[in-house]
């Protein structure tokens, strides 16, 4: 999946969660699941924790250090996931 389809369904899950609230009480509850249900799929062998930021506290996602020098296709496509899925429809910015 290309970044603009991973940013689009990003925005879908976000403003789905915002506007529906048992789809938020289920995002809680099972995440993957609820994500499925946007057209995400997360891979195998993932784990979601979900956070929800308010107006006074954001949370800074430090990505996982690679173990090893090279990485393999499998482990670039797992970061870039895990990257789009955080970065969000703004690209990551901070919020003004």
């Amino acid at each position: 999946m290309d970044s603009t389809a991973s940013t689009r369904l990003y925005g879908r899950l976000i403003a789905k969660a915002w506007s529906d609230l048992e789809f938020l009480n289920r995002l809680r509850a099972d995440p993957k699941a609820a994500m499925k249900e946007v057209g995400i799929t997360v891979p195998d062998g993932i784990e979601i924790q979900l956070l929800e930021d308010t107006a006074t506290k954001v949370h800074l996602v430090v990505p996982a250090k690679p173990g090893k020098t090279e990485l393999s296709e499998e482990d670039l496509n797992k970061l870039t996931w895990a990257y789009e899925s955080n970065s969000g429809p703004s690209g990551g910015s901070w919020r003004s």
